[in-house]
């Protein structure tokens, strides 16, 4: 079975007192099989995924304007499409990534900033491998 995740914006929602930077991407997952159906909708769930990285790994990596976003989208939308093609995305509203330190992500920014793109409007089409058995 195939589904779609589609992101829509991105918004700062880093708290006063964090020492970094945070960021809230929305998205909605469909069965593919129900694109264009009445059930289209009403069938999509709708998530936040918030995305956070540390000031120190913010400062290492030397981001600022539009590159925030697109690193943390990146991450992000790789974070998602590993759940959902695993089916272990949760029902909840809100899913917090964990955080992007030294500790995870050691050495310089590992993306091509260049190839990077905005999360407005942005599809992604993935294949749910189902496990057989016990979860």
């Amino acid at each position: 079975m195939k589904k779609v995740i589609r992101f829509a914006g991105f918004k700062d929602v880093t708290n006063p007192e964090m020492d970094g930077k945070a960021m809230s991407f929305p998205f909605s997952v469909l069965d593919c099989s129900l694109i264009g159906s009445p059930e289209e909708e009403s069938s999509a769930s709708s998530h936040r995924l918030i995305v956070s990285i540390s000031g120190t790994r913010l400062a290492v990596w030397g981001l600022t304007g539009d590159d925030l976003p697109k690193v943390l989208f990146e991450y992000g939308r790789r974070h998602i499409a590993g759940m959902v093609e695993k089916d272990t995305l949760p029902d909840n509203f809100t899913i917090r990534m964990p955080i992007i330190t030294r500790d995870t992500h050691p050495g310089p920014c590992p993306l091509e900033l260049s190839r990077l793109g905005m999360p407005d409007h942005t599809e992604v089409i993935v294949e749910v491998r189902r496990q057989i058995g016990f979860k």
